[in-house]
């Protein structure tokens, strides 16, 4: 196709009109690397003429004519390149995982049942070891009991103090210890539920127009395709939408619009049967027809002629419709699913003109149905639906639409309304179909348009056997035997206590915490998990190793065949820059973990003080029952060289709680010297300190038998190195990518709203759908351009 560029005076850039005189602004990447070089400042521009194709109703590959189409650079499809206003154009996600291969199970790596603690036994291990922890960057230890609550739901937490000193639970230190020792052991995840249903995704947009609205009657599915033929990918046989625009919105206003198509002089109600009176209307871009509700009474003898209907009839004014002289009425059912866009301005009539399809409704597609909205209701917390509140500060319904931020628009039906999941007789939904031959199947439903789909499998299907939970005292690992186990579920053995015990753990520094005053400082928003994301937690297969990049969405998610990414850890931030913990510096680089502009609302948290770094504490390690290997493994935490460091207390994917362990003294025994002391009313005759190298040696050479590697290079102690150490810093910077939750830059700053990191990553455009880096050799991600994307499309009047 043929057109001109000409100049965007608001955006200081291009937009497009093509030869049919229909304008579209431009996605980023669309241009060819010379046009995207022009920049048309100043008055008097003259157009540029360029060809280009229109790819799901958008123009691409816009170039000069007669030339052939470039792939675009980075800088130029959406990635920041290194001199924007001292942003890096990479940076680091704040977890990454540790491989969890399959377990090679051999001698003491292997699962057993442990020793009982009724008696000393000879070959094992007994003692006490005083361990120094280092506070390396600022430790935060709130005090949960004492949480100041300010306005629009803000916390504010103090330090936790005894006796005038910041305290550090044992149990806090016992899961630090436990956590890297289930990594190096490669043992049983020590907790893994509600795992056992598939998780969801968003569909993409071209995937809509293959639903099919349906009713549900009975144990029969009805497919309500208009006037339209389903063809065999389920799409629209002459392109035309199966469902009718019913006038309702505004776009990014509340409230009813006054042009709303009125049924008797009264709103519409969802599920209400009644007849239409509509229009065709041609889309131009993108191209597609759709009816439009021109009328609509309880009787069709009430409906109006075409002359009065047009009279009263609200025309859409902006230049992409098209209105076609053509006109139909239909007997159908009101789908209204909320104002849940900002820009939506129709809901639906569902009908069926020319034929009507019913398909059985099977036990299958029932569960189906059932675990997507639950998937959709687990993705939202209870007050994100039910305490909304208004600007005035009062609550509104989840019906309400307050404004077009992200859960300020309001939320559809299937969120909230009781008992949806159960599909009863009369919901209207859309049917994902296929045909063969002459019989239409039904792959399953969804309650909107533009949906969520379930992955193939659930997480908990993609974990090996023997990384699961162990469910009996046989089936107990290396972690399990040391640290103690609680059975998941029903266990007619339910628990064992451990072999180690953590004592208190005791501040060594004078004037250890660093206040903040009264206000205290506002800290970065702490994200959540989001396992969905399935390019970041989902393996290409089970030894955990990072899925292709490119690969369509569909193709990334929990599939047959696959794996886990494995235990998620949270690096140590190193290389960070002079200056960067104290919050009144400006010092270099960026400042993660604080919140722009000291926002301070109810997506994050201020602290009044931390634990500063370079303070110290002490505690001791009592332990009974270990093996060579299992003492040997715990010696290997506590002997790490100063480089490496474990994670402790809240706030770690923004760099805090890193700090440094080491083994100040021992007193170990083997069982069978305490036997013969008991024995004899002696004291019990200690062993040497070269015993626990001894140890250590003897766990890395199991290690290596198991998995016949050098042990720096099983993937999973090399992983686990990595996070321990931190970033190196590249070739040709001064300090390491910065470890920050994906953004995306806009206009000057960096979004805080992470989910436009992902929906950009999801654009089907060379250079995107990014993988998480494998953990080991990980170079950082790109940061996104934010793409404005201008016009509308076959989903914008409502889903």
């Amino acid at each position: 196709m043929k057109g001109k560029l000409l100049p965007n005076n608001k955006k200081n850039g291009w937009m497009l009109r093509d030869d049919r005189g229909i304008t579209f602004q431009i996605r980023r990447g669309s241009l060819a690397p010379d046009l995207e070089a022009l920049r048309p400042n100043g008055k008097g521009v003259q157009p540029v003429e360029v060809e280009f194709e229109l790819k799901q109703g958008q123009p691409t590959n816009i170039r000069r004519p007669g030339t052939h189409w470039v792939v675009p650079s980075p800088e130029s499809r959406g990635a920041l390149g290194n001199t924007q206003a001292g942003v890096s154009d990479r940076f680091h996600n704040p977890y990454n995982f540790v491989p969890a291969p399959p377990r090679h199970l051999v001698g003491d790596l292997a699962d057993s049942r442990p020793p009982g603690h009724q008696r000393y036994h000879g070959d094992r291990w007994y003692g006490r070891l005083q361990v120094q922890m280092e506070v390396v960057t600022p430790l935060l230890l709130p005090d949960a009991a004492k949480a100041k609550q300010e306005a629009q739901g803000h916390q504010v937490f103090p330090v936790r103090l005894v006796n005038g000193q910041p305290y550090v639970p044992p149990t806090a230190v016992k899961g630090m210890l436990r956590s890297a020792y289930e990594i190096i052991t490669n043992s049983r995840l020590g907790v893994f539920k509600d795992h056992d249903r598939p998780l969801g995704y968003r569909m993409g947009a071209r995937q809509g127009l293959e639903m099919v609205p349906a009713r549900i009657n009975g144990n029969t599915i009805e497919l309500l395709p208009g006037t339209s033929e389903i063809q065999g990918d389920g799409r629209p046989k002459d392109n035309r939408m199966y469902a009718a625009w019913l006038p309702r919105y505004q776009r990014g206003r509340p409230g009813i619009s006054g042009n709303a198509v009125k049924i008797n002089g009264r709103d519409p109600r969802h599920g209400e049967q009644c007849y239409a009176l509509l229009q065709l209307v041609q889309h131009l871009g993108p191209n597609f027809r759709l009816w439009r509700v021109m009328a609509l009474a309880a009787k069709e003898s009430e409906l109006p002629t075409i002359t009065e209907a047009r009279k009263k009839f609200p025309r859409i004014t902006e230049g992409k419709y098209q209105y076609i002289d053509e006109y139909t009425t239909a007997n159908g059912y009101i789908c209204i699913t909320n104002q849940n866009i900002s820009t939506k301005h129709d809901e639906r009539f569902l009908f069926a003109n020319n034929s009507a399809y019913s398909v059985p409704l099977t036990d299958d597609i029932r569960n189906k149905w059932r675990n997507l909205i639950l998937n959709y209701r687990d993705a939202h917390r209870y007050e994100d639906i039910w305490e909304r509140k208004n600007k005035a500060g009062k609550r509104v319904e989840p019906q309400e639409y307050i404004d077009k931020e992200p859960g300020k628009t309001a939320w559809a039906l299937h969120q909230y309304e009781k008992d949806y999941e159960k599909l009863d007789n009369g919901t209207l939904c859309y049917a994902r179909v296929r045909r063969n031959g002459n019989r239409l199947e039904v792959l399953g439903l969804y309650p909107v348009m533009i949906a969520r789909e379930l992955f193939e499998v659930a997480p908990d299907d993609l974990l090996p056997e023997n990384l699961r939970p162990a469910c009996a005292m046989e089936e107990l690992s290396p972690a399990d035997r040391v640290f103690g186990w609680v059975a998941q579920g029903k266990a007619a053995e339910q628990a064992w206590r451990g072999c180690l015990r953590v004592g208190v753990v005791r501040c060594e520094t004078p004037d250890p915490v660093q206040g903040f005053g009264d206000e205290g400082l506002a800290l970065a928003i702490l994200g959540e998990p989001k396992p969905q994301q399935a390019r970041f937690y989902v393996a290409r297969n089970q030894n955990g190793e990072p899925q292709n990049d490119g690969i369509l969405k569909e193709q990334a998610g929990y599939g047959k065949g696959k794996g886990l990414r494995g235990r998620k850890v949270y690096p140590h931030h190193a290389g960070l820059p002079d200056g960067y913990w104290d919050p009144q510096s400006g010092g270099r680089g960026e400042k993660s973990y604080c919140r722009p502009n000291n926002v301070r609302d109810s997506q994050n948290r201020s602290v009044l003080g931390w634990v500063r770094p370079g303070t110290s504490f002490s505690f001791h390690l009592d332990f009974e029952h270990l093996s060579e290997v299992e003492l040997g493994a715990l010696i290997f935490l506590l002997q790490l060289s100063s480089k490496y460091h474990h994670r402790l207390g809240g706030g770690k994917p923004l760099g805090f709680g890193s700090v440094r362990l080491s083994l100040r003294t021992a007193s170990v025994y083997k069982g069978k010297e305490l036997q013969r002391a008991l024995e004899a009313l002696e004291e019990p005759r200690q062993s040497a300190l070269e015993d626990l190298s001894a140890c250590s040696k003897t766990y890395r050479e199991a290690l290596e038998r198991a998995y016949g590697q050098p042990f720096e290079q099983v993937a999973f102690i090399q992983a686990f190195l990595k996070a321990a150490e931190g970033y190196k810093v590249p070739q040709g910077r001064n300090v390491p990518w910065p470890i920050r939750y994906p953004k995306v830059w806009d206009e000057g700053s960096l979004l805080e709203e992470g989910y436009k990191w992902f929906v950009e990553n999801e654009r089907e455009v060379q250079g995107h759908q990014k993988a998480l880096p494998k953990l080991a050799d990980d170079r950082g991600l790109p940061v996104y351009q934010q793409q404005k994307v201008g016009g509308g499309g076959p989903y914008r009047g409502g889903r």
